[in-house]
């Protein structure tokens, strides 16, 4: 089916072609970085009561932004993801590697925003795993996500393989096609900048 995507305010709207529980993968991310970028965002509530993001794995190819690209901001607490953002009300929208690499990483705020969004777990089915759990806040609770398995991890890889082989790491829609540039210049969180995020102070960005 399509999932329809908008960010809080409207202004950033897509839709997510073909999505199905077979159709990707979705997880809980406990990562420090995907905390992180809650909190610049200044959206503590993308985040589970143990930090955890849900997040559905899902080919770029399969994106389309419908409106409101203009408004779409990037920023990288690593050398390689770039997290991708509504800049007009700071919703997350989800994360992908360079140009032509297929994979987009849906964050489910982005898909919870439209009035008549249905529940994810009726979409995607339940999140099957979970990552980087050392870095949760609290202790899991019992029925948190299991840890991936090597069979799920090899099942995301042949994922990926075919959505290559498919050509669905295009079109993108945040990158030029002609330049590969990204469409919004990446704001970079330096060590100081990231401090003072997980200290509890929110500094401005783009």
């Amino acid at each position: 089916m399509e999932l329809t995507l908008r960010c809080r305010c409207g202004h950033v709207r897509g839709v997510a072609h073909e999505v199905a529980p077979a159709a990707g993968l979705r997880f809980t991310c406990y990562c420090r970085d995907c905390q992180d970028f809650a909190r610049f965002l200044g959206h503590p509530d993308m985040l589970d009561a143990a930090g955890g993001t849900d997040i559905f794995q899902m080919a770029i190819g399969r994106l389309e932004i419908l409106s409101g690209l203009d408004a779409v901001r990037c920023v990288k607490l690593s050398a390689r993801v770039y997290r991708w953002y509504a800049g007009c009300c700071r919703t997350p929208i989800g994360n992908t590697a360079g140009p032509g690499f297929p994979l987009f990483a849906l964050i489910h705020s982005f898909a919870e925003a439209a009035p008549d969004a249905p529940p994810l777990g009726r979409v995607l089915g339940p999140p099957r795993c979970r990552l980087f759990a050392r870095s949760a806040t609290v202790e899991l609770p019992p029925d948190a996500p299991p840890p991936v398995s090597a069979g799920l991890f090899l099942y995301r890889l042949r994922r990926v393989a075919g959505w290559w082989a498919r050509g669905l790491g295009r079109p993108n829609p945040f990158f030029d096609d002609k330049t590969a540039a990204p469409i919004s210049p990446p704001h970079v969180l330096g060590a100081e900048e990231r401090a003072a995020l997980e200290s509890g102070i929110r500094r401005g960005g783009p």
